[in-house]
């Protein structure tokens, strides 16, 4: 539901092409830019900007402003500087570890995969992007509609009130824990897992919280962090503990059934919501600074456990 993109940044000349990707980015829009080449991106597009008439200037460093936020790191993927151009380079780039597309001036091999800046609008292939999705309850697809998201996020936050240590719950949350083992920033990481927490005599270190500390380490990467968060709803009126959501610093989507799988049963599937801007940083004051819930019980925080050697929990 959020895709990767590789723009040329020297084909960004004018306002029109920076104005037209600007208002498209985003996670609330489905796309995001790879800052490829690595580390020279933003200069490439600064000096494409400046080739434009002065009179246009204000303007382009406006737009400019409005991309760099969603930029993302590449990914490794490898860049020939000085033998190929950026066309090529992309391309040979995409065959390795795809792209959702390029987007660049020409297209003179005529890959499908190559977009022409001037010639795509809402309805383009491979340009449009999905608000919501039926997404199968199997532990796999769920952590597809996230996996880019969880690669660049330093901050997750994982929503839903009914969790508990079974295996339906277990299975999607190993896969959503090792997506966080993979991730292409050097920045920390911050996990968090919230649930609601309905009995009036839970504690600190109760059975439940132990049940929980106990499967959720085994699927963890060794070391990795988790916290695991027990909160209550206020004295009406407050809001209630219903929705499901996976929410990071850059965006989220709310799951309607969900984090569980279907245990096994095949079939069913999930209707998942991309969060619009607004949606997205009402839902984060609420779950990430904890501005409408009571914490129930003292946080808990969680330490992998596992090896590599003990199997990828986010295997297909």
């Amino acid at each position: 539901m959020v895709h990767e993109y590789a723009i040329d940044p020297t084909c960004l000349t004018n306002w029109q092409r920076l104005r037209f990707v600007a208002d498209a980015v985003g996670v609330h829009n489905g796309r995001l830019i790879s800052e490829y080449p690595p580390k020279t991106w933003r200069l490439n597009a600064e000096r494409a900007r400046n080739q434009s008439l002065p009179t246009e200037h204000t303007r382009l460093v406006e737009y400019l402003k409005k991309i760099k936020p969603c930029l993302i790191p590449s990914g490794g993927r490898a860049y020939d500087g000085q033998g190929r151009d950026w066309l090529t380079n992309a391309e040979n780039a995409h065959r390795a570890l795809p792209f959702r597309a390029i987007v660049s001036e020409q297209n003179p091999r005529q890959q499908s995969d190559v977009l022409l800046i001037d010639e795509i609008d809402a309805t383009t292939n491979l340009w449009k992007t999905e608000h919501s999705r039926h997404v199968p309850r199997n532990a796999d697809e769920m952590a597809k509609t996230v996996s880019l998201l969880f690669q660049i996020a330093s901050d997750i936050v994982l929503v839903d009130p009914h969790f508990a240590p079974t295996r339906r719950f277990l299975r999607p949350i190993g896969h959503l824990l090792h997506l966080c083992a993979n991730r292409r920033v050097n920045s920390s990481l911050r996990v968090r897992l919230v649930v609601q927490e309905e009995n009036r005599s839970a504690s600190a270190g109760d059975t439940f919280e132990q049940r929980c500390r106990s499967e959720i380490a085994a699927l963890m990467p060794a070391n990795m962090q988790c916290e695991f968060i027990r909160i209550r709803e206020r004295p009406a009126p407050s809001e209630k503990i219903h929705n499901r959501y996976v929410l990071t610093d850059w965006g989220g989507l709310d799951f309607g059934i969900g984090l569980d799988d279907d245990d096994d049963s095949g079939g069913e599937s999930d209707d998942v919501h991309l969060l619009g801007k607004e949606h997205f940083d009402f839902r984060w004051r609420q779950y990430a600074l904890m501005e409408a819930f009571d914490i129930a019980v003292p946080s808990a925080t969680i330490v992998g456990r596992k090896t590599e050697s003990t199997g990828s929990a986010g295997s297909a």
